[in-house]
Protein backbone atom coordinates (compact mmCIF):
# COMPACT_ATOMS: atom_id res chain seq x y z
CA UNK A 1 0.00 0.00 0.00
CA UNK A 2 1.13 3.60 -1.02
CA UNK A 3 1.27 5.90 2.12
CA UNK A 4 -1.14 8.41 2.69
CA UNK A 5 -3.30 7.45 -0.18
CA UNK A 6 -6.82 5.51 0.28
CA UNK A 7 -7.08 2.26 -1.73
CA UNK A 8 -10.83 1.96 -3.71
CA UNK A 9 -10.35 -1.11 -4.95
CA UNK A 10 -8.07 -4.09 -3.76
CA UNK A 11 -7.93 -7.11 -5.04
CA UNK A 12 -6.36 -10.24 -3.18
CA UNK A 13 -5.44 -13.41 -4.64
CA UNK A 14 -8.05 -13.23 -7.44
CA UNK A 15 -8.26 -16.14 -9.27
CA UNK A 16 -10.84 -17.38 -12.22
CA UNK A 17 -11.23 -20.39 -13.64
CA UNK A 18 -13.03 -21.70 -16.69
CA UNK A 19 -14.15 -25.66 -16.17
CA UNK A 20 -14.44 -26.94 -19.97
CA UNK A 21 -15.00 -30.70 -20.73
CA UNK A 22 -11.42 -30.41 -22.10
CA UNK A 23 -9.75 -29.47 -18.44
CA UNK A 24 -9.52 -26.59 -16.36
CA UNK A 25 -8.73 -22.81 -17.68
CA UNK A 26 -7.12 -20.55 -15.25
CA UNK A 27 -7.64 -16.73 -16.74
CA UNK A 28 -6.80 -15.50 -13.84
CA UNK A 29 -3.81 -17.39 -11.13
CA UNK A 30 -3.67 -15.12 -8.45
CA UNK A 31 -3.46 -11.05 -8.93
CA UNK A 32 -3.00 -8.76 -6.45
CA UNK A 33 -3.34 -5.16 -7.17
CA UNK A 34 -5.06 -2.16 -5.43
CA UNK A 35 -6.36 0.96 -7.21
CA UNK A 36 -6.41 4.22 -4.87
CA UNK A 37 -9.00 7.12 -5.10
CA UNK A 38 -8.30 9.71 -7.85
CA UNK A 39 -5.95 7.68 -9.81
CA UNK A 40 -6.05 5.73 -13.05
CA UNK A 41 -4.33 2.53 -13.54
CA UNK A 42 -3.64 0.50 -16.72
CA UNK A 43 -3.97 -2.90 -17.15
CA UNK A 44 -1.07 -4.34 -20.07
CA UNK A 45 -0.51 -7.46 -21.97
CA UNK A 46 -0.74 -9.89 -24.92
CA UNK A 47 -4.25 -10.77 -26.10
CA UNK A 48 -5.98 -13.49 -23.60
CA UNK A 49 -3.44 -12.60 -20.46
CA UNK A 50 -6.57 -12.04 -18.16
CA UNK A 51 -6.98 -8.31 -18.63
CA UNK A 52 -10.84 -7.96 -19.76
CA UNK A 53 -12.02 -11.19 -17.27
CA UNK A 54 -10.14 -8.99 -14.70
CA UNK A 55 -13.01 -6.13 -15.57
CA UNK A 56 -15.58 -9.16 -15.71
CA UNK A 57 -14.12 -10.53 -12.43
CA UNK A 58 -14.17 -7.30 -10.13
CA UNK A 59 -17.63 -7.07 -11.95
CA UNK A 60 -18.89 -10.44 -10.85
CA UNK A 61 -19.82 -10.83 -14.85
CA UNK A 62 -17.63 -14.01 -15.37
CA UNK A 63 -19.83 -16.15 -18.27
CA UNK A 64 -20.03 -19.70 -17.70
CA UNK A 65 -18.60 -22.22 -17.39
CA UNK A 66 -16.50 -20.01 -15.43
CA UNK A 67 -15.95 -19.22 -11.95
CA UNK A 68 -14.31 -17.32 -9.43
CA UNK A 69 -12.56 -19.99 -7.12
CA UNK A 70 -10.36 -17.88 -5.05
CA UNK A 71 -9.55 -14.39 -3.45
CA UNK A 72 -10.80 -11.10 -2.30
CA UNK A 73 -12.10 -7.78 -4.17
CA UNK A 74 -12.40 -5.10 -1.50
CA UNK A 75 -14.43 -1.85 -2.64
CA UNK A 76 -14.76 1.53 -0.80
CA UNK A 77 -13.60 -0.31 2.36
CA UNK A 78 -13.19 2.20 5.44
CA UNK A 79 -9.89 3.08 6.79
CA UNK A 80 -10.62 1.51 10.19
CA UNK A 81 -12.20 -1.83 8.85
CA UNK A 82 -8.86 -2.37 6.24
CA UNK A 83 -6.55 -1.85 9.07
CA UNK A 84 -8.69 -4.30 11.66
CA UNK A 85 -8.87 -6.92 8.88
CA UNK A 86 -5.42 -6.77 7.87
CA UNK A 87 -4.35 -7.09 11.71
CA UNK A 88 -6.84 -10.14 11.96
CA UNK A 89 -5.13 -11.79 8.68
CA UNK A 90 -1.83 -11.38 10.82
CA UNK A 91 -3.27 -13.15 13.22
CA UNK A 92 -4.90 -15.82 10.80
CA UNK A 93 -1.34 -16.20 9.51
CA UNK A 94 0.48 -17.04 13.02
CA UNK A 95 -2.36 -19.27 13.43
CA UNK A 96 -1.78 -21.15 10.71
CA UNK A 97 2.08 -21.13 11.05
CA UNK A 98 1.36 -23.04 14.48
CA UNK A 99 -0.64 -25.70 13.28
CA UNK A 100 0.09 -29.26 12.41
CA UNK A 101 1.15 -31.01 9.89
CA UNK A 102 -1.90 -32.89 10.19
CA UNK A 103 -4.03 -30.03 10.20
CA UNK A 104 -2.17 -28.34 7.81
CA UNK A 105 -2.86 -31.43 5.25
CA UNK A 106 -6.57 -30.84 6.19
CA UNK A 107 -6.48 -27.31 5.74
CA UNK A 108 -5.10 -27.13 2.17
CA UNK A 109 -7.22 -30.37 0.89
CA UNK A 110 -10.10 -27.96 1.86
CA UNK A 111 -9.16 -24.43 1.34
CA UNK A 112 -5.56 -24.35 -1.13
CA UNK A 113 -6.01 -21.23 -3.61
CA UNK A 114 -4.30 -23.29 -6.52
CA UNK A 115 -5.51 -26.75 -5.97
CA UNK A 116 -8.96 -26.64 -4.50
CA UNK A 117 -10.62 -29.73 -3.88
CA UNK A 118 -8.04 -32.37 -4.35
CA UNK A 119 -8.51 -33.80 -0.68
CA UNK A 120 -6.61 -37.52 -1.67
CA UNK A 121 -3.86 -35.91 -3.01
CA UNK A 122 -3.27 -33.23 0.09
CA UNK A 123 -3.06 -36.38 2.64
CA UNK A 124 -0.02 -37.84 1.36
CA UNK A 125 1.50 -34.52 0.66
CA UNK A 126 5.20 -34.14 2.45
CA UNK A 127 5.72 -30.35 4.13
CA UNK A 128 7.87 -29.56 1.52
CA UNK A 129 5.39 -30.06 -1.28
CA UNK A 130 2.92 -28.12 1.34
CA UNK A 131 5.28 -25.25 1.22
CA UNK A 132 5.37 -25.15 -2.44
CA UNK A 133 1.33 -25.42 -3.20
CA UNK A 134 0.94 -23.11 -0.51
CA UNK A 135 4.43 -20.93 0.28
CA UNK A 136 5.53 -20.15 4.13
CA UNK A 137 4.86 -16.59 3.29
CA UNK A 138 1.12 -17.09 1.89
CA UNK A 139 -2.00 -18.70 3.81
CA UNK A 140 -4.14 -20.14 1.50
CA UNK A 141 -7.15 -17.52 1.36
CA UNK A 142 -9.89 -20.24 2.36
CA UNK A 143 -7.54 -20.77 6.00
CA UNK A 144 -7.69 -17.25 6.76
CA UNK A 145 -11.85 -16.54 5.99
CA UNK A 146 -12.26 -19.46 7.92
CA UNK A 147 -10.18 -18.19 10.95
CA UNK A 148 -12.12 -14.72 10.71
CA UNK A 149 -15.25 -16.27 10.46
CA UNK A 150 -14.79 -18.51 13.32
CA UNK A 151 -13.36 -14.70 15.11
CA UNK A 152 -16.60 -13.26 14.32
CA UNK A 153 -18.65 -15.81 16.26
CA UNK A 154 -17.12 -14.13 19.09
CA UNK A 155 -16.91 -10.69 18.52
CA UNK A 156 -19.91 -8.66 20.49
CA UNK A 157 -22.53 -6.88 18.28
CA UNK A 158 -21.44 -3.68 19.34
CA UNK A 159 -17.99 -4.25 17.58
CA UNK A 160 -19.66 -3.21 14.23
CA UNK A 161 -15.43 -2.22 12.84
CA UNK A 162 -14.72 -6.03 13.87
CA UNK A 163 -17.46 -8.24 12.63
CA UNK A 164 -16.98 -6.13 9.03
CA UNK A 165 -13.35 -6.63 9.05
CA UNK A 166 -13.79 -10.71 10.02
CA UNK A 167 -17.20 -11.31 7.57
CA UNK A 168 -15.06 -9.42 4.74
CA UNK A 169 -17.89 -7.05 4.59
CA UNK A 170 -16.46 -4.75 1.44
CA UNK A 171 -15.75 -8.15 0.05
CA UNK A 172 -17.46 -7.83 -3.42
CA UNK A 173 -17.47 -11.42 -3.63
CA UNK A 174 -19.85 -11.87 -0.37
CA UNK A 175 -22.89 -9.50 -1.93
CA UNK A 176 -25.98 -10.77 -3.02
CA UNK A 177 -26.85 -10.65 -6.62
CA UNK A 178 -29.41 -7.96 -6.16
CA UNK A 179 -26.49 -5.56 -4.46
CA UNK A 180 -24.28 -5.97 -7.08
CA UNK A 181 -26.59 -4.92 -9.49
CA UNK A 182 -27.00 -1.76 -7.37
CA UNK A 183 -22.86 -1.40 -7.76
CA UNK A 184 -22.81 -1.88 -11.57
CA UNK A 185 -23.50 1.22 -13.11
CA UNK A 186 -23.53 3.28 -9.85
CA UNK A 187 -20.29 2.94 -7.90
CA UNK A 188 -18.57 0.77 -10.59
CA UNK A 189 -19.05 1.22 -14.52
CA UNK A 190 -17.74 0.28 -17.62
CA UNK A 191 -17.06 0.99 -21.18
CA UNK A 192 -16.31 -2.03 -23.21
CA UNK A 193 -14.54 -2.82 -25.82
CA UNK A 194 -17.11 -2.29 -28.83
CA UNK A 195 -19.43 0.27 -28.67
CA UNK A 196 -21.34 -1.10 -31.69
CA UNK A 197 -22.69 -4.00 -30.15
CA UNK A 198 -22.92 -3.16 -26.33
CA UNK A 199 -25.19 -0.16 -27.51
CA UNK A 200 -29.13 -1.50 -28.47
CA UNK A 201 -29.72 -1.07 -31.89
CA UNK A 202 -33.17 -0.56 -31.60
CA UNK A 203 -33.34 2.15 -28.75
CA UNK A 204 -32.16 5.71 -28.56
CA UNK A 205 -29.56 7.49 -26.97
CA UNK A 206 -32.35 8.87 -24.85
CA UNK A 207 -34.17 5.87 -23.90
CA UNK A 208 -30.83 3.89 -23.23
CA UNK A 209 -29.34 6.58 -21.17
CA UNK A 210 -32.41 7.64 -19.31
CA UNK A 211 -33.09 3.73 -18.51
CA UNK A 212 -29.30 3.77 -16.51
CA UNK A 213 -30.24 6.92 -14.59
CA UNK A 214 -34.23 6.09 -13.56
CA UNK A 215 -32.51 3.03 -12.18
CA UNK A 216 -29.78 3.72 -10.33
CA UNK A 217 -31.34 7.74 -9.12
CA UNK A 218 -34.58 7.27 -9.18
CA UNK A 219 -35.65 9.66 -11.90
CA UNK A 220 -38.39 8.94 -13.83
CA UNK A 221 -40.10 12.65 -14.48
CA UNK A 222 -39.94 13.20 -18.47
CA UNK A 223 -38.43 16.44 -18.30
CA UNK A 224 -36.21 16.13 -15.63
CA UNK A 225 -35.00 12.84 -17.17
CA UNK A 226 -34.39 14.79 -20.60
CA UNK A 227 -32.48 17.85 -18.73
CA UNK A 228 -29.81 15.13 -16.75
CA UNK A 229 -29.45 13.49 -20.35
CA UNK A 230 -28.62 16.48 -21.88
CA UNK A 231 -25.89 17.80 -19.39
CA UNK A 232 -24.39 14.47 -19.49
CA UNK A 233 -24.25 14.49 -23.20
CA UNK A 234 -22.45 17.72 -22.70
CA UNK A 235 -19.83 16.42 -20.24
CA UNK A 236 -18.73 14.28 -23.06
CA UNK A 237 -18.17 17.25 -25.30
CA UNK A 238 -21.31 16.02 -27.62
CA UNK A 239 -22.04 19.33 -29.69
CA UNK A 240 -25.51 18.96 -30.22
CA UNK A 241 -26.78 16.66 -27.17
CA UNK A 242 -30.27 17.51 -28.21
CA UNK A 243 -30.31 15.94 -31.35
CA UNK A 244 -28.01 13.17 -30.71
CA UNK A 245 -30.83 11.95 -27.98
CA UNK A 246 -33.29 11.58 -30.40
CA UNK A 247 -30.82 9.10 -33.13
CA UNK A 248 -30.18 5.86 -32.82
CA UNK A 249 -26.78 3.89 -32.50
CA UNK A 250 -26.45 3.25 -36.14
CA UNK A 251 -27.14 6.96 -36.69
CA UNK A 252 -24.17 8.02 -34.89
CA UNK A 253 -19.81 7.90 -36.26
CA UNK A 254 -17.56 5.11 -33.93
CA UNK A 255 -16.26 8.21 -32.15
CA UNK A 256 -19.58 9.40 -31.33
CA UNK A 257 -20.92 6.15 -30.54
CA UNK A 258 -17.81 6.43 -27.41
CA UNK A 259 -18.77 9.02 -26.18
CA UNK A 260 -22.10 7.84 -25.59
CA UNK A 261 -20.97 4.98 -23.98
CA UNK A 262 -18.50 6.87 -21.38
CA UNK A 263 -21.53 9.42 -20.82
CA UNK A 264 -23.46 5.67 -20.38
CA UNK A 265 -20.68 5.05 -17.61
CA UNK A 266 -20.38 8.52 -16.39
CA UNK A 267 -24.81 9.27 -15.93
CA UNK A 268 -24.28 8.00 -12.42
CA UNK A 269 -21.11 9.46 -11.17
CA UNK A 270 -19.53 6.34 -10.44
CA UNK A 271 -16.18 6.00 -8.04
CA UNK A 272 -14.83 3.47 -10.86
CA UNK A 273 -14.54 3.38 -14.38
CA UNK A 274 -13.37 0.24 -16.01
CA UNK A 275 -12.62 1.20 -19.66
CA UNK A 276 -11.81 -2.17 -21.90
CA UNK A 277 -9.98 -1.17 -24.79
CA UNK A 278 -11.91 2.36 -25.14
CA UNK A 279 -10.43 3.04 -28.37
CA UNK A 280 -10.41 -0.03 -30.03
CA UNK A 281 -11.39 0.07 -34.05
CA UNK A 282 -10.88 4.04 -33.89
CA UNK A 283 -8.65 5.78 -36.23
CA UNK A 284 -5.76 7.71 -34.64
CA UNK A 285 -7.67 11.24 -34.53
CA UNK A 286 -10.63 10.08 -32.93
CA UNK A 287 -8.45 8.03 -30.71
CA UNK A 288 -6.58 10.90 -29.45
CA UNK A 289 -9.76 12.86 -28.69
CA UNK A 290 -11.42 9.92 -26.41
CA UNK A 291 -7.80 9.55 -24.24
CA UNK A 292 -7.93 13.44 -23.83
CA UNK A 293 -11.56 13.62 -22.71
CA UNK A 294 -11.55 10.06 -20.12
CA UNK A 295 -8.12 12.15 -18.41
CA UNK A 296 -10.10 15.56 -18.52
CA UNK A 297 -12.72 13.58 -17.32
CA UNK A 298 -10.98 11.72 -14.55
CA UNK A 299 -9.70 15.07 -13.06
CA UNK A 300 -13.01 16.74 -13.03
CA UNK A 301 -15.20 14.05 -11.80
CA UNK A 302 -12.69 12.72 -9.24
CA UNK A 303 -13.21 9.33 -10.20
CA UNK A 304 -10.88 6.50 -10.54
CA UNK A 305 -10.03 4.52 -13.77
CA UNK A 306 -8.58 1.14 -14.76
CA UNK A 307 -7.83 0.81 -18.39
CA UNK A 308 -7.21 -2.02 -19.89
CA UNK A 309 -5.38 -2.07 -23.10
CA UNK A 310 -2.61 -3.83 -25.39
CA UNK A 311 -1.74 0.01 -26.55
CA UNK A 312 1.69 0.90 -24.04
CA UNK A 313 1.43 4.35 -25.95
CA UNK A 314 -2.38 4.37 -24.40
CA UNK A 315 -1.28 4.06 -21.02
CA UNK A 316 1.59 6.32 -20.92
CA UNK A 317 -0.69 9.43 -21.93
CA UNK A 318 -3.42 8.35 -19.58
CA UNK A 319 -2.43 6.08 -16.31
CA UNK A 320 -0.70 7.12 -13.50
CA UNK A 321 0.19 3.34 -12.57
CA UNK A 322 1.18 0.18 -14.48
CA UNK A 323 0.34 -3.57 -14.20
CA UNK A 324 1.46 -5.89 -16.56
CA UNK A 325 -0.31 -9.03 -17.17
CA UNK A 326 1.33 -12.29 -18.53
CA UNK A 327 -0.84 -15.61 -18.68
CA UNK A 328 -3.35 -14.42 -15.77
CA UNK A 329 -0.25 -12.94 -13.28
CA UNK A 330 0.50 -9.69 -12.88
CA UNK A 331 4.18 -9.69 -13.54
CA UNK A 332 5.11 -6.06 -12.56
CA UNK A 333 3.68 -3.08 -11.47
CA UNK A 334 5.02 0.39 -10.78
CA UNK A 335 4.02 4.07 -11.58
CA UNK A 336 4.04 5.26 -15.23
CA UNK A 337 7.36 7.07 -15.61
CA UNK A 338 9.22 4.71 -13.52
CA UNK A 339 8.16 0.93 -15.62
CA UNK A 340 8.85 2.75 -18.71
CA UNK A 341 12.71 3.83 -17.43
CA UNK A 342 13.01 1.25 -15.53
CA UNK A 343 11.47 -2.58 -16.35
CA UNK A 344 12.85 -5.08 -14.28
CA UNK A 345 11.01 -8.16 -15.23
CA UNK A 346 11.81 -10.03 -18.94
CA UNK A 347 8.45 -10.01 -20.30
CA UNK A 348 8.29 -6.02 -19.87
CA UNK A 349 11.65 -5.13 -20.77
CA UNK A 350 10.53 -7.20 -24.49
CA UNK A 351 7.62 -5.52 -24.46
CA UNK A 352 8.82 -1.86 -24.12
CA UNK A 353 12.01 -3.08 -26.47
CA UNK A 354 9.36 -4.11 -29.33
CA UNK A 355 7.57 -0.63 -29.11
CA UNK A 356 9.10 1.50 -32.35
CA UNK A 357 10.44 5.12 -31.21
CA UNK A 358 10.58 8.09 -33.26
CA UNK A 359 14.24 9.19 -34.27
CA UNK A 360 15.49 5.23 -33.76
CA UNK A 361 16.78 3.73 -36.82
CA UNK A 362 16.77 -0.05 -36.80
CA UNK A 363 16.46 -2.83 -39.69
CA UNK A 364 13.01 -4.88 -37.69
CA UNK A 365 11.59 -4.36 -34.61
CA UNK A 366 12.44 -7.01 -31.58
CA UNK A 367 10.16 -9.66 -30.80
CA UNK A 368 9.74 -11.89 -27.66
CA UNK A 369 10.33 -15.39 -28.96
CA UNK A 370 7.67 -18.45 -28.35
CA UNK A 371 4.16 -18.33 -27.49
CA UNK A 372 1.75 -17.97 -24.90
CA UNK A 373 1.75 -21.15 -22.68
CA UNK A 374 -1.69 -22.89 -23.04
CA UNK A 375 -3.49 -21.81 -19.94
CA UNK A 376 -5.22 -25.26 -19.66
CA UNK A 377 -1.92 -26.59 -18.42
CA UNK A 378 -0.87 -26.33 -14.83
CA UNK A 379 2.83 -24.74 -14.19
CA UNK A 380 4.31 -24.46 -11.21
CA UNK A 381 6.59 -21.87 -11.76
CA UNK A 382 7.33 -18.64 -14.12
CA UNK A 383 5.01 -19.19 -17.04
CA UNK A 384 6.74 -16.32 -18.84
CA UNK A 385 9.98 -19.36 -18.53
CA UNK A 386 9.89 -21.17 -22.05
CA UNK A 387 10.26 -17.48 -23.82
CA UNK A 388 12.59 -15.75 -21.37
CA UNK A 389 16.16 -15.58 -22.17
CA UNK A 390 17.40 -15.47 -18.75
CA UNK A 391 15.55 -18.55 -17.41
CA UNK A 392 17.12 -20.47 -15.26
CA UNK A 393 16.42 -24.10 -13.64
CA UNK A 394 14.55 -22.85 -10.78
CA UNK A 395 12.17 -20.38 -12.92
CA UNK A 396 10.62 -23.73 -14.33
CA UNK A 397 10.42 -25.03 -10.57
CA UNK A 398 9.12 -22.56 -8.56
CA UNK A 399 6.43 -19.78 -8.77
CA UNK A 400 8.17 -16.17 -8.19
CA UNK A 401 6.84 -14.48 -5.48
CA UNK A 402 6.07 -10.72 -5.71
CA UNK A 403 8.50 -8.30 -4.19
CA UNK A 404 8.58 -4.75 -3.94
CA UNK A 405 12.09 -3.48 -5.32
CA UNK A 406 11.79 0.04 -4.47
CA UNK A 407 8.64 1.92 -3.18
CA UNK A 408 5.30 1.33 -5.70
CA UNK A 409 7.63 -0.88 -8.16
CA UNK A 410 6.51 -4.83 -7.56
CA UNK A 411 7.92 -7.56 -9.77
CA UNK A 412 7.48 -10.85 -9.56
CA UNK A 413 10.52 -12.75 -11.12
CA UNK A 414 13.88 -14.45 -9.61
CA UNK A 415 16.33 -12.77 -10.90
CA UNK A 416 14.91 -9.70 -8.22
CA UNK A 417 13.66 -12.52 -5.44
CA UNK A 418 15.10 -11.48 -1.98
CA UNK A 419 16.85 -8.43 -3.60
CA UNK A 420 16.19 -5.12 -2.52
CA UNK A 421 12.53 -6.16 -1.19
CA UNK A 422 10.90 -5.04 2.25
CA UNK A 423 7.71 -6.20 1.09
CA UNK A 424 6.93 -9.77 -0.20
CA UNK A 425 3.13 -11.40 -0.73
Amino acid sequence: MMPGRKPLLEIVGLRTQFFLHEGVVTALDGIDFTVYEKESVGIVGETGCGKSMTAFSILRLVPGPGKITAGNIFFMEPQDVRQRRMQLEIEAQEWYRRSSLVEKKKLVALYDYRDTGRKKKAKKLTPAQIDKIVPPDRVPTGVTRYYLAQNAKTMPASDKVGRAAALFSFDLLTRTDDQMRSIRGKSISMIFQDPATALDPVFTVAYQLGEVISLHQGIYDRAVLDKKIEEVLKLVRIAAPVNVMKQYPHELSGGMKQRVMIALALSCSPSLLIADEPTTALDVTIQAQILNLLRDLMRTTGSSMMLITHNLGVVAEVCDRICVMYAGRIVEEAETFELFANPRHPYTAGLLAAFPKLGERKDELSVIRGTVPNLMRPFQGCAFVERCEKATEVCGEDMPRRVEISPGHFVSCHLWTGKEGPNVR
